[in-house]
């Protein structure tokens, strides 16, 4: 059984329980892709119209040819057109466009689309001309965004003929040993989510390749997580093993793992499929109206672009440490990216306090129990983050003259009075307490003389038979009110 390489994005590898969302790399944080539904259907019209009748090796398929690869060009990829014909003569080849990966060159994310058409077609405007202005989409969309991987967007012909062009590319990867991340394909697409009329056959349709169960998740969660797009039949669907067969097939077979987007469930249920009216008329009119197409397009362009980011980055992994006793140290520097090195460390210390750095140190004010927290940005998007928290006991900052000592308060209590010296005697019914003071005399120039004052101090128990005997007077009194008004008549 074939095996997806081991720099899945995290989760991707456990298929036993669907995958979190905290799993995949936070690719909505990300700025969306620029180009509107509308711009795309205009391509579409625009390509299909002016390249009529693109049979593999005619003219006006050499014309698309070099269409899309000054397209390309315009949009700063180093663009190739790649012989594919046995032995480098023939009318296969691809257009291929490159642009290196900043952290991770070596391995590739491919988007494929074929733009050749079949004899009995004219324009060829949904198969295929949508799927390959949705690479040029893509490929318009990528122009100014950083990624890990190498991008390779490769336009085929010789797909109508049974994907002639896109075996020799895909094996020709297989043979010089380079690691691919997956294989993106799109042939007609956009008569998906939404339309006008809903019925069986409708959907943006997603696929993964036979073996790539994994991307199942994955699909799941772009789609409905991230861009909250419906969960419903005949809407948005993640259907699992590809049943479609186009150039992403030639990927398949050579064991790398693949993704479809398609809009109605097969190539049949488009009513101009290899017809001569696979015109935009008949785009419209099976989409009900221009605007849904456009919608269309767009919601396929969102559903593969933030696809392809979370394939590209992996989430960074936050750890964190404090160590220390008054002054502590605070470390991140277990933390880690798949992609590169982490982009910053930030910290909250939970009192209010915050410092930016792998390692700090930080001392509490007050004693106590603190949650510090460490985000840790990814390598490539410091906007994209993960968090680690550690618990540390605080000692707090000592004060003058000792260090700081914390201590439940105390229940409040009377005062006891506070005399020069106290002398207590007990007797049989009350305990009686004295103390000696010194006063002067009130007469002029009288001298000081010692003065025993005493006073009965009452034990609880005697307080407390006290309180009985006055509640039985109070009870007594209460009866004998009560017995006289009886007399009275009231």
């Amino acid at each position: 059984m074939r095996l997806l390489p081991v720099t899945l994005v995290a989760g991707l590898l456990a298929t036993a329980s669907p995958a979190a969302a905290a799993d995949f790399f936070d690719a909505g944080k990300l700025p969306a892709p620029p180009v509107t539904g509308q711009e795309m259907a205009n391509s579409v019209g625009t390509f299909s119209e002016s390249h009529k009748h693109r049979v593999t090796g005619t003219p006006a398929e050499t014309a698309a040819t070099q269409d899309l690869a000054d397209q390309a060009k315009k949009l700063g990829y180093a663009v190739e057109i790649v012989p594919l014909s046995p032995g480098g003569t023939g009318p296969l080849h691809a257009v291929v466009a490159t642009r290196k990966g900043r952290t991770n060159p070596n391995e590739h994310i491919v988007f494929g689309a074929h733009y050749d058409n079949v004899a009995q077609t004219v324009d060829g405007a949904y198969d295929n001309g949508s799927g390959t202005m949705m690479l040029m989409a893509l490929a318009k969309s990528f122009a100014n965004v950083p990624t890990n991987r190498t991008l390779v967007f490769a336009w085929y012909n010789g797909e109508e003929e049974g994907t002639l062009a896109s075996d020799p590319h895909a094996a020709s990867f297989k043979e010089d040993g380079k690691a691919v991340r997956a294989m993106l394909g799109f042939d007609m697409v956009g008569i998906g989510w939404p339309v006008a009329k809903t019925g069986p056959t409708n959907c943006l349709c997603t696929w993964r390749g036979d073996e790539d169960d994994a991307f199942d998740a994955l699909l799941r969660h772009v789609n409905f997580d991230v861009l909250k797009f419906p969960n419903e039949p005949n809407k948005v669907e993640v259907r699992g093993q590809n049943t479609r067969n186009s150039d992403e097939a030639s990927w398949d077979v050579q064991g790398f793992p693949t993704l479809r987007w398609a809009g109605m469930r097969t190539a049949g249920n488009y009513p101009g499929y290899h017809k001569p009216d696979d015109t935009m008329a008949k785009i419209d009119e099976v989409a009900g109206g221009r605007m849904f197409f456009e919608q269309g397009l767009r919601n396929t362009l969102l559903s593969s672009y933030y696809t392809a980011l979370t394939l590209d980055n992996a989430q960074p992994v936050a750890r964190a440490a404090a160590t220390g006793n008054g002054v502590l140290t605070f470390d991140a520097s277990g933390s880690s990216d798949a992609d590169g090195p982490i982009s910053d460390v930030t910290w909250d210390f939970g009192d209010g306090t915050t410092a930016t750095g792998t390692t700090v140190t930080h001392e509490y004010e007050r004693a106590g129990t603190y949650t510090a927290t460490a985000s840790v940005g990814d390598s490539l998007w410091p906007k994209v983050r993960s968090t680690a928290t550690v618990q540390v006991q605080a000692p707090g900052k000592p004060s003058v003259g000792g260090p700081a000592v914390t201590a439940p308060p105390a229940a409040p209590t009377t005062p006891p009075r506070t005399t020069p010296s106290r002398r207590t005697a007990k007797t049989k019914k009350a305990t009686v307490r004295c103390r000696t003071t010194r006063v002067r005399s009130k007469k002029k120039g009288g001298k000081r003389r010692v003065v025993r004052q005493c006073r009965k101090v009452r034990t609880a128990k005697q307080r407390a038979a006290e309180r009985k005997r006055a509640d039985a007077k109070r009870r007594a009194a209460a009866r004998k009110r009560a017995a006289a008004r009886k007399r009275r008549g009231r």
